[in-house]
């Protein structure tokens, strides 16, 4: 016998962290095109494995299990991914490392603060930008360097990169993503991972 629940949706939550994991090896081996594409459907993963676990009937240890192990691969996934990719290949000034651990810190008490509000019975919705962007908002941004000079876009990445955290804990409200929203995010992580190629 082994811990833990192993259903489904949570086998699509740990996919997720097992690309997170990779994006991170990724950059470690110099391969900056997988380590996005990697972060991307990480992205994916964390879309639906909600969907699929609503979709079938559980006990509430099996939703409290659920719901802590995404919150945990939520960090690794859009808060330390993004922060090693980033400092991997361009945010390498020492001031950088502080913007990038600012970053991390930002992304996990988005996080607690998240789910302290859902174990208070907490409204619908949002509060905050939910970390996940994360794997929307820098697969973008790192566009630029296509048409950018170089010292131009270090500047724009770390403006991306404050703009995020920023957000992440700005008391604002997001309602909760619809099924059509999912597919729009989806087809975008599936175009962007095209130009990566």
């Amino acid at each position: 016998m082994v811990i833990g629940i192993w259903n489904p949706a949570n086998a699509l939550t740990l996919a997720g962290c097992a690309l997170a994991a990779l994006s991170a090896f990724f950059t470690l081996a110099n391969r900056p095109s997988a380590a996005v594409i990697c972060l991307l459907w990480s992205g994916v993963c964390d879309l639906y494995d909600g969907t699929i676990a609503k979709a079938r009937a559980r006990t509430d240890f099996e939703k409290s299990f659920g719901f802590h192990l995404d919150s945990i691969v939520d960090m690794a996934a859009f808060g330390l991914a993004p922060a090693v990719l980033l400092r991997g290949f361009w945010l390498q000034a020492p001031a950088d490392a502080a913007l990038l651990a600012g970053y991390c810190i930002c992304a996990a008490a988005r996080l607690a603060y998240f789910n302290a509000l859902a174990a208070s019975g907490g409204g619908e919705g949002y509060r905050g930008l939910p970390v996940t962007f994360a794997a929307w908002i820098f697969p973008a941004a790192l566009l630029a360097r296509l048409f950018m000079p170089a010292t131009a876009f270090i500047w724009w990445l770390r403006a991306a990169t404050a703009a995020a955290a920023f957000l992440f804990i700005l008391d604002f409200h997001i309602p909760r993503l619809s099924q059509r929203a999912r597919a729009v995010l989806a087809a975008v992580a599936a175009l962007l991972t095209i130009v990566w190629l």
